[in-house]
């Protein structure tokens, strides 16, 4: 589920625990409050993308323990927004500007002659 880059408000509800066969959830640059649910936790993430969002807190135990791949967070810098044990990836606010640059621009169809 790849719901980055969609201006989404709000938190992430505790109900997310009830997709257990969700394998993908990225929610990142959201101004997306609260913290990460511990129900998020049995759901065993391959790709897991909170970075760039307005969420605080620690990143459940819950979460880390049923990780099965990348988790990207903002648990970068002195004082992190996020405090996270078990990511692949901390970020913060100085790597936005690099994170954003790495993507590849979608190649614009070619005009047919």
């Amino acid at each position: 589920l790849d719901l980055n880059n969609n201006a989404l408000t709000g938190t992430i509800s505790s109900s997310i625990g009830i997709m257990t066969e969700l394998r993908f959830f990225q929610v990142g640059n959201n101004p997306i409050t609260g913290t990460i649910p511990f129900q998020m936790g049995a759901i065993s993430l391959a790709i897991g993308g909170f970075e760039f969002t307005d969420l605080t807190g620690q990143m459940p135990s819950s979460v880390c323990n049923n990780l099965a791949g990348q988790l990207v967070a903002d648990c970068a810098g002195d004082d992190p927004k996020l405090e996270c044990g078990c990511c692949t990836e901390c970020l913060g606010e100085e790597d936005i500007n690099r994170w954003f640059n790495t993507i590849e621009p979608t190649a614009e169809p070619s005009a047919k002659p």
